[in-house]
């Protein structure tokens, strides 16, 4: 499969702004996409200017396509990976892996290798589908049984001894009339959902996709 540049920069354009405060000023800092997919995560930080970029992703299709823009990317499993790499990294990003890719008994394993493959005081950044969102508890499926809401996931990475975790909402951005029509309609469900959750002191990211973020301790 041909990479896809203009639907790169698409995808890419958004994705920066919900990484925006979390990725470091410093542009050679080590960062890895764990799970890295076709590359356009890569793609994208490398444009933005980052230089030391690193990927591994499990699927040898999916490495080919991302190769043809992002020399470097390894064909691997991305534990093991992790494990091979030890206080790597300033940051390790992983989109739509822990719930997709990993059975249950194998979440903390890769949480564990993410932990072990940062360097002191690196940044985690896991984006995972929410299953607090009412609309992706009735009609998404989980293909491993493996589902998080902001305030589970954010228990786990505690027990795995990260810091400073805290969930961020994925929501629509706006870039002319079909999306400022999503957005609105965001809203008016955000709104309905919202006092829900706040009487039961659960957490008040709604999005269908959410961002965690966390720390290893320096």
């Amino acid at each position: 499969m041909a990479f896809d540049r203009r639907r790169a920069r698409r995808w890419g354009r958004d994705y920066l702004a919900y990484l925006d405060e979390l990725l470091p000023e410093n542009k050679t800092a080590p960062i890895l996409d764990a799970g890295c997919g076709d590359g356009y995560l890569r793609f994208t930080l490398r444009e933005t200017g980052f230089m030391n970029l690193h990927g591994v992703e499990p699927s040898r299709e999916q490495v080919a396509t991302a190769r043809q823009i992002c020399p470097g990317v390894e064909d691997g499993n991305l534990t093991d990976y992790l494990l091979a790499h030890p206080e790597a990294f300033e940051v390790v990003i992983s989109t739509d892996v822990i719930d997709q890719r990993f059975r249950q008994e194998e979440v903390l394993a890769f949480l564990d290798a993410c932990y072990a493959a940062l360097k002191p005081g690196g940044r985690l950044i896991l984006q995972t589908m929410n299953i607090a969102n009412p609309l992706v508890r009735g009609f998404c499926g989980f293909p491993n049984d493996v589902a998080f809401s902001p305030d589970s996931l954010l228990e786990l990475l505690g027990v795995c001894g990260f810091i400073q975790g805290e969930a961020r909402e994925m929501r629509p951005l706006v870039h002319g009339v079909g999306s400022f029509s999503k957005w609105v309609l965001w809203k008016c469900l955000r709104r309905l959902w919202t006092p829900s959750t706040a009487d039961k002191g659960r957490s008040a990211v709604h999005t269908a996709l959410f961002l965690a973020t966390c720390r290893r301790p320096d």
